[in-house]
């Protein structure tokens, strides 16, 4: 911890934070009441990355909860500054942590502010070959694929018009003689009624015994239909 402790410090920090940090690290790893945790780096990947890979530095590995995850976090913006706001911020979207209407002002000032300065891109100059191999300018399709292609335009063609007709989810599908003549009782001056004790459903002019009008709340498998009377 001691060359941690060291390799913290040479950068410019805010020392309060930074020691309430590895004070609250060395806490973490000997509370044990959680079993599930999360990966955490406690050199900040983004300024040490040569210590980011925990198959090479086992040591820079910390186990903590969701919760003490967000505060580690919390803590290297409050010690590094802006520079920190990302990991901070994307933790607590992650989460769905809500933050006070100020704090969370000051959070998304800090993260914009971070990302200033890294626009990779800001100035520079593609190439065509660069151009030409982003947007597949001037690439040629086998025959082969093109018969893919041309063959699942077909079908996306064909399940529009059978949609246009007003067939959704059940194309080609066959209704039992059962089915159709339930669904023209239904149609005409019937209502539909249920009981929850019987946890069943009717549908019919008149109310059964013990149903009250209305389907059940919940649909599924579980739903009988009574005969009609």
């Amino acid at each position: 911890m001691l060359t941690m402790y060291s390799l913290l410090i040479s950068l410019p920090h805010n020392a309060h934070y930074l020691n309430r940090y590895i004070k609250f690290i060395r806490l973490c790893h000997s509370d044990e009441r959680s079993s599930f945790r999360e990966k955490h780096h406690i050199l900040p990947k983004s300024l040490f990355r040569e210590y980011a890979s925990f198959t090479q530095n086992p040591w820079n590995l910390a186990r903590l909860t969701p919760r003490q995850h967000i505060l580690a976090h919390r803590m290297l913006w409050k010690a590094y500054g802006d520079n920190q706001a990302k990991g901070y911020h994307i933790l607590i979207h992650k989460h769905g942590q809500k933050l006070s209407s100020r704090h969370a002002a000051r959070l998304r000032e800090a993260y914009a502010h971070s990302l200033r300065g890294h626009q990779y891109n800001k100035g520079r100059k593609h190439t065509s070959e660069h151009i030409a191999s982003r947007t597949r300018r001037g690439y040629h399709h086998s025959e082969e694929t093109k018969h893919k292609i041309r063959d699942s335009h077909l079908k996306l063609s064909e399940m529009t018009s059978n949609r246009l007709l007003g067939n959704t989810y059940k194309l080609g599908k066959i209704e039992s003689q059962e089915t159709r003549e339930r669904k023209r009782r239904c149609k005409v001056g019937n209502r539909w009624w249920h009981s929850v004790e019987l946890h069943r459903e009717s549908c019919s002019q008149e109310c059964p015994p013990g149903f009250v009008p209305g389907r059940l709340p919940e649909a599924g498998n579980l739903r009988k239909l009574l005969p009609s009377s």
